[in-house]
């Protein structure tokens, strides 16, 4: 969000307005305040509204910008094969953590809070310090060789949607299935090809746990029940 022009407030609007009527600025300078706030707000909201197509169309010219994400071990990343990918650990990132661990298998979290770091390589996951929406990452990670990528981060659907496309085309048997804060943005979640969509409630887990422990067969029958 750095390059968004920082707005004046409509509370400066009322102060300037005062002060036109105290006599302090004059004409002028009210005239100018005024048009300043009407264009950065009406700046800052198309660049909101299109923030990620703009980077997409510069990131090749600013890359030398941008911080660079921890990486696994050569040797590790030539092992990784059919694990399971997690996109972020909060609360169900470390429910879904836990749940694969216990069945001894490989997890790779991708968070870039220190505290997730921490927590997750406490239950034994490897860990990689990056932004989930980054192609890079997804390479460094094999995601082409997962069994299953789970996004739990719910807060930026564009990332969803570019990830269930790249598994689409380099790893479709995968499993794929991703968080939403927005029930409307499941629906399109699910026509792109996502396994499950979880819209954000408390009972969520309930509802994946179900879905994680049952068969094939089972698993087909649930997905319609989950799909809005």
């Amino acid at each position: 969000m750095s390059l968004l022009p920082a707005e004046i407030s409509e509370f400066t609007l009322i102060l300037v307005t005062f002060g036109l009527t105290a006599g302090h600025i004059t004409t002028e300078i009210y005239t100018m305040i005024t048009l300043i706030i009407i264009i950065t707000i009406m700046i800052s909201s198309v660049l909101i509204e299109n923030i990620n197509n703009l980077y997409k169309k510069v990131e090749n010219k600013i890359g030398f910008l941008e911080w660079r994400h921890a990486k696994l071990p050569e040797h590790v990343k030539k092992t990784l094969k059919k694990h399971i990918v997690l996109f972020g650990f909060k609360r169900l990132g470390q429910y879904v953590a836990e749940f694969y661990r216990k069945k001894g298998k490989d997890v790779v979290v991708v968070d870039w809070r220190p505290k997730a770091i921490r927590a997750a390589k406490r239950i034994g996951c490897m860990m990689v310090y990056g932004d989930a929406g980054d192609p890079d990452m997804w390479e460094e990670i094999s995601l082409d060789k997962s069994a299953a990528v789970i996004s739990t981060i719910g807060e930026n659907i564009s990332d969803d949607v570019n990830l269930i496309k790249y598994m689409k085309k380099h790893n479709p048997k995968a499993m794929k299935i991703v968080e939403t804060n927005h029930p409307k943005e499941a629906k399109l979640l699910y026509k792109l090809g996502a396994d499950v969509v979880l819209v954000h409630d408390n009972l969520e887990w309930n509802d994946l746990e179900l879905y994680l422990k049952a068969n094939p067969a089972k698993r087909r029958k649930l997905k319609k029940i989950f799909k809005v």
